[in-house]
């Protein structure tokens, strides 16, 4: 299975991306318990910073699945790679709009978290966005979309 997901992540196109996110939504926890295993969690993060929109849009989507189905070592290797700054910079362009609070929302109604490990992060993801904001006002939004979700 990890030289399967080495080369889905190597390949770093849409189509490889949307397979390991299918494979993701499929196979669940324990598929997101090898990827971070396998040290591929920095380099599905890297996608997002990826030229081509289609793989970064597919690349956000994997993301979103791993943090519904990752248990919290998975979680703490997404967060300790600086995804939340990384969101908060894509927020900032229309097909990401909401993208950290999609993000904790898929923290808080997933299957890969108890119940205290989501209360323990969501201090943790709000502390990051602060850092990764250039104004108190962007981080101000940010914030409340969080806590409160988002409105259309």
């Amino acid at each position: 299975m990890v030289s399967l997901i080495h080369a889905l992540v190597s390949l770093g196109t849409w189509k490889s991306v949307r397979l390991l996110c299918s494979l993701i939504k499929l196979i669940r926890s324990p598929l997101v318990d090898e990827i971070e295993y396998s040290g591929e969690i920095p380099r599905i993060i890297r996608l997002l910073d990826c030229k081509d929109q289609e793989t970064k849009v597919m690349a956000m989507d994997c993301v979103l699945e791993m943090g519904y189905f990752g248990r919290k070592e998975a979680i703490d290797a997404m967060l300790g790679e600086g995804l939340i700054e990384k969101l908060v910079e894509l927020q900032r362009s229309h097909p990401f709009a909401s993208c950290v609070a999609r993000f904790a929302v898929q923290l808080e109604v997933g299957e890969g978290l108890r119940q205290r490990e989501k209360r323990a992060l969501k201090p943790e993801i709000l502390r990051r966005v602060k850092e990764g904001c250039v104004s108190d006002a962007e981080a101000a939004t940010i914030v409340a979309e969080v806590l409160w979700g988002s409105s259309p």
